[in-house]
């Protein structure tokens, strides 16, 4: 069955099959120009981008109810985890204390909410956008408290307090006070 578009709507068409940016959408725009310009089969349309023939009748229908701007939707649905349900709960509880391992953060969600997950899955929630997920680095035996607390308090707080203020006159000694507190 042939689609009757105007010469306007071909037109709009073809410009759009190649200038999306997700290749989902060129590939629908392009089965329905191809049914609008020639009179070829849902079957041997949907042969070139590897679509089943009822993948192309449903977008000419969305098109035709919808125009251009139906097929740019995409309506995927992904499955939500339950975590997600008590995302602020458990933000709120682990913003003031520190937990080390992947095991300790499982073990105070499922305190919290009763839901029990895999160590992956909790990595994955910990990384998803909102949470900080620090990495830490190598600790020397050779470090002395004491002495890192006292060069915090006399050094690097200041440098911090004029940074604050708006006072800071060399920036690269500031970079190296930052390298020096890393290192030291």
């Amino acid at each position: 069955m042939q689609m009757n578009l105007f010469t306007e709507e071909i037109r709009e068409l073809n410009y759009k099959r190649f200038r999306e940016k997700s290749p989902i959408i060129q590939k629908r725009l392009h089965a329905v120009y191809l049914k609008s310009v020639m009179v070829l089969s849902n079957s041997y349309i949907g042969e070139g981008p590897d679509t089943h023939r009822n993948s192309v009748d449903a977008w000419i229908r969305i098109y035709r109810e919808e125009g251009p701007e139906g097929l740019s939707i995409l309506r995927y649905r992904s499955p939500i985890s339950e975590m997600e349900q008590h995302a602020e709960k458990i933000k709120l509880s682990f913003s003031d204390s520190l937990i080390q391992t992947t095991k300790e953060f499982s073990h105070k969600i499922y305190e919290l909410t009763g839901i029990s997950r895999g160590l992956t899955q909790v990595r994955k929630f910990i990384k998803k956008p909102g949470s900080k997920h620090l990495q830490t680095g190598h600790v020397s035996a050779k470090s002395d408290s004491a002495k890192q607390m006292e060069w915090k308090a006399t050094v690097l707080d200041m440098a911090i307090n004029e940074a604050e203020k708006g006072s800071c006159r060399n920036p690269a000694h500031y970079a190296s006070i930052f390298v020096m507190s890393i290192h030291e």
